[in-house]
């Protein structure tokens, strides 16, 4: 028996089409995503390596060591880059300072940004890092970056040699904000 108040599961269907697909809807199948806030903070995960030298240098002043590095690596929303970057280290208690990059994604998109932190010793001339990011600026898409990440990894140096050649590989993870 049928009854004439209820309707077929394919009206129901139907109707559910009509009513959700109007052209007065905000939402349709067929519309996409807001873009993301330019504000909006996004995962940051790095990889990084270079190579350098540890040597006095005018930017910091005694006892402090300048650290300075030329390499690369991959990071979200960068993809693959270049980097050139130094530092401050205190050999007398392995802080790092004044730390500023510039990294350079493969279309000349550049990220600024300074960092801090600490160098541990593990065995001759080997060291762990850790320490905070900052992105402050760049050009591009990244001209208004901002963000924090942290950072861990290790240094190795040979300091039978002046300057000091050294090695750096670190994994970063955080957000940023472009």
């Amino acid at each position: 028996m049928r009854h004439p108040h209820l309707l077929s599961l394919g009206s129901l269907a139907a109707l559910g089409l009509l009513i959700g697909c109007d052209e007065t809807s905000s939402v349709s199948p067929a519309s996409p995503l807001p873009p993301a806030s330019a504000s909006e903070a996004r995962p940051w995960k790095e990889s990084y390596q270079s190579t350098g030298t540890i040597a006095p240098g005018v930017r910091c002043s005694a006892p402090l060591l300048l650290v300075s590095l030329q390499g690369g690596g991959t990071a979200t929303h960068i993809g693959r880059y270049t980097i050139v970057n130094s530092h401050c280290v205190d050999p007398t208690n392995g802080g790092l300072t004044e730390g500023t990059f510039v990294k350079t994604a493969a279309n000349g998109d550049q990220i600024f940004g300074r960092y801090v932190g600490s160098s541990i010793p593990t065995g001759p001339g080997t060291f762990t890092i850790s320490g905070t990011v900052t992105f402050a600026g760049g050009s591009g898409r990244f001209a208004d970056a901002s963000g924090t990440t942290t950072m861990a990894g290790t240094l190795d140096a040979d300091f039978s040699q002046s300057p000091v050649p050294a090695q750096v590989r670190l994994e970063m993870l955080g957000t940023i904000s472009y």
